[in-house]
């Protein structure tokens, strides 16, 4: 089914496509319509709905306890794993900051630090918990 949608939007059809699973809107769609309730909470080019919610999270591969990041003042939220973390920075906090206390971390090697567009997926449940952005 993926297939013959990407086939059909390359030849230049429009295609309606309606999912729960956002990982998947997010790979197939150029242009997104959320809707909550029966109410639309976003729509349009998704490039620019993921660029205008922010430059907030952050991925951080590393060797070394990550655990520390989820008390870090700067972080709102911090979903760790053994060699790898997703976070999101609180209001007015910059990524250098944190990039700066993660390079001062003892027995942390820091293999990759990147600051990427939210999730469609996060988008939304900000959105629908009423959670403030840099639009």
């Amino acid at each position: 089914m993926k297939d013959i949608f990407l086939e059909m939007s390359a030849r230049g059809a429009t295609v309606i496509f309606s999912t729960h699973n956002m990982e998947e809107a997010e790979k197939m769609c150029n242009s997104i319509c959320l809707i909550n309730k029966g109410k639309v909470v976003v729509d349009g080019d998704l490039r620019t709905v993921k660029e205008s919610y922010g430059r907030k999270s952050i991925l951080v591969e590393g060797h070394g306890e990550l655990a520390f990041l989820k008390d870090l003042d700067c972080v709102d939220r911090a979903d760790t794993y053994e060699n790898y973390a997703e976070l999101r920075l609180r209001d007015g906090e910059e990524p250098g900051r944190l990039l700066q206390e993660l390079v001062a971390r003892p027995g942390l090697e820091v293999r990759k630090f990147e600051v990427v567009s939210p999730t469609l997926r996060n988008i939304f449940i900000d959105l629908v918990r009423g959670v403030d952005h840099e639009r």
